[in-house]
């Protein structure tokens, strides 16, 4: 394994003629340099992607003299621009982009309280025209039923069962055309979904910006005195919107409201009038309880719900949507009693997983002496592959189950969970990338080192299977953070592999993650954080590479608290710690744990 030297490069470029680079000279035998592209832009939608096309390019390399790492130009691309201006007009919040009142890019002039418990009085936020041709309206989309239903629709295909299981699909959608669902719930999905809509109403409005207007009107017919499951449905909702634009405050507002009043209603014992009904619950209470890990986590705030083991797990996806209200005789509540074979059910079981991994890393900032880290870690990477394990052959992670579940259009569930396994592994083993440059003779620190990366190249896989899978496009926000979190890993095996094989691939594979964020941004605001994150893990990467995937304060809160922007100053002020105090089991005998 090549040691990291402190003259390292890691450089990024534009493209001298403006087309996009797939890759950049490989002139290793000359030189010793080592080029890989990270990105680049579609050429025929660089005007819709609102910049040039650019390509990053990062290289590794000797200069000489031990001069300090910098970013500077190949010796065949030279541009007035500086390398420093192009990487902020990439990755920054500076750079031109829409600006959306109510994201991390342009703070609302006139904020609307979360808490709102009052229902609009007059029809002043439902006369605002949204800045379109046509001149929709909150109120005339509802209106409009074509249009209504299908952002409804767009709905259920894009977000839910991927952030949240609230509602039961086809009795929804036989509320909506019969005018009894809540407004409340159309104003809050159409919030999150209007930026999915290929309808000429919305030409001319940035996909990323048409979804506040919606938002504002479900905002203010949300009534917390309200104490219902509606009143829950509503804050998750809303929940939703505030984090995709970037307000983690309203966020975490909006989801302690949804667990309070679930808690207070003790939501899976409510009385129901029917099986159906009760499911429901069943489904929002588990789904409170997943929110309430990564969301208390993104936000470094206790958790607010109780997970009780005498609350079913949710049943089968397929039975599920075939109940009906009607159907009171129980028989299709109790089709699937064991609930191993349903998606919903094993995210849950993972997101249990997600919560002792978070208290374990986050145990390696604490003031506590940490000593058993090892072990702990070798028993929660047990859990998540005895989890993998005890699937149900049809749920498994292969391109059949996963043609299979797209044709019956539940690809994206799918997709949703196995990313959260992938993701919740990598995060398990992350600090051992670390580690392993610090103890490479530590057979535990090499083996969960290589772990972190399996997972990561598991995770890309079936991200890029997906995207080429009808039906199972995923473009839920979460899957911005994980895809930076992941090409961290890929990153890591530029700087310190020395396999030319594996360098390639992960010089290929970051090229479409960073494809795969640009596309993404386009509908959410909040991804804004992502390409501030990359830009700055790429800053410290230039810096010191020694020390850039030490597991410190910086670092845990760039794996877990995908809210809120962080930056390199608050490595300096924050990170400094004993690297030393919870790794010393490093340089012991292998633990039985692991496999080799």
């Amino acid at each position: 394994m090549r040691i990291p030297r402190g003259e390292d490069i890691v450089e990024l470029r534009e493209h001298p003629s403006g087309t996009h680079a797939a890759g950049s000279d490989y002139r290793a035998a000359e030189t010793g340099r080592r080029a890989v592209t990270a990105a680049s832009l579609l050429s025929s939608n660089k005007q819709h992607w609102g910049f040039p096309p650019i390509a990053i390019a990062i290289t590794i390399g000797s200069t000489s003299n031990h001069q300090p790492a910098s970013l500077a130009p190949s010796d065949h691309c030279r541009h007035p621009e500086s390398d420093h201006e192009v990487l902020d007009r990439m990755l920054s919040v500076s750079r031109a982009t829409p600006q959306v009142r109510g994201s991390i890019i342009q703070p609302k002039a006139m904020p609307v309280s979360p808490l709102s418990i009052a229902t609009p009085k007059t029809s002043t936020v439902t006369e605002i025209m949204v800045a379109s041709p046509s001149g929709i309206t909150p109120s005339a989309a509802v209106s409009d039923k074509t249009l209504c239903f299908e952002l409804v629709e767009l709905y259920f295909k894009y977000i839910h069962d991927q952030l949240h299981t609230l509602f039961h699909r086809p009795s929804f959608m036989l509320d909506l055309h019969e005018g009894s669902a809540p407004l409340v719930l159309v104003y809050g999905m159409m919030a999150l979904s209007a930026r999915f809509s290929s309808n000429s109403i919305f030409n001319g409005i940035a996909p990323m910006s048409r979804g506040e207007l919606f938002a504002n009107e479900a905002n203010l017919l949300l009534n917390l005195r309200d104490v219902s499951l509606t009143s829950i449905q509503a804050c998750v909702l809303l929940g939703a919107y505030s984090i995709v634009e970037g307000e983690a405050g309203a966020e975490t507002v909006f989801y302690s409201a949804a667990c309070r009043i679930s808690n207070f209603l003790n939501l899976p014992d409510l009385p129901t009038p029917d099986p159906l009904q009760r499911e429901i619950h069943i489904r929002v209470y588990w789904s409170l309880c997943m929110i309430d890990v990564w969301s208390s986590t993104g936000v470094d705030l206790p958790r607010l719900m109780d997970r009780r083991m005498d609350v079913p797990l949710p049943m089968n996806e397929s039975t599920y949507l075939n109940m009906t209200r009607a159907n009171n005789n129980h028989f299709d509540f109790i089709l699937s009693p064991n609930r191993e074979d349903s998606l919903i059910a094993q995210m849950i079981k993972l997101n249990s997983i997600l919560l002792k991994v978070n208290d374990a890393i986050k145990s390696l900032t604490s003031d506590s002496n940490v000593t058993n880290i090892d072990e702990t870690v070798s028993i929660l990477s047990q859990e998540l592959e005895a989890w993998e394990v005890e699937l149900p052959a049809n749920l498994r992670d292969t391109p059949s189950n996963l043609h299979s579940f797209a044709a019956q259009g539940l690809g994206r569930i799918f997709l949703a969970v196995h990313t959260g396994h992938y993701h919740y592994s990598q995060l398990l083993y992350y600090q051992y990338l670390d580690e392993v440059q610090r103890f490479p003779a530590s057979p535990t620190a090499q083996v969960f080192a290589r772990k972190c990366k399996e997972n990561a190249i598991s995770m890309s896989r079936i991200i890029d299977l997906a995207n080429t899978t009808p039906g199972c496009d995923a473009k839920f926000n979460m899957l911005g953070h994980i895809i930076v979190i992941t090409s961290s890993i890929f990153i890591h095996t530029l700087l310190f592999e020395t396999d030319e094989a594996e360098i390639a691939n992960a010089r290929a594979t970051l090229e479409r993650h960073f494809n795969s964020l640009v596309a993404l941004r386009v509908y959410w605001p909040g991804l804004e954080v992502c390409f501030v994150r990359l830009k700055t893990f790429h800053e410290l990467c230039r810096k010191s590479m020694n020390t850039s995937y030490r597991m410190d304060r910086w670092m845990l809160r760039f794996l877990t608290e995908f809210a809120r922007p962080i930056n390199e100053k608050e490595r300096d002020e924050d990170g400094h710690m004993d690297l030393d105090r919870w790794s010393f089991t490093s340089t012991a005998e292998p633990m039985a744990g692991p496999d080799s």
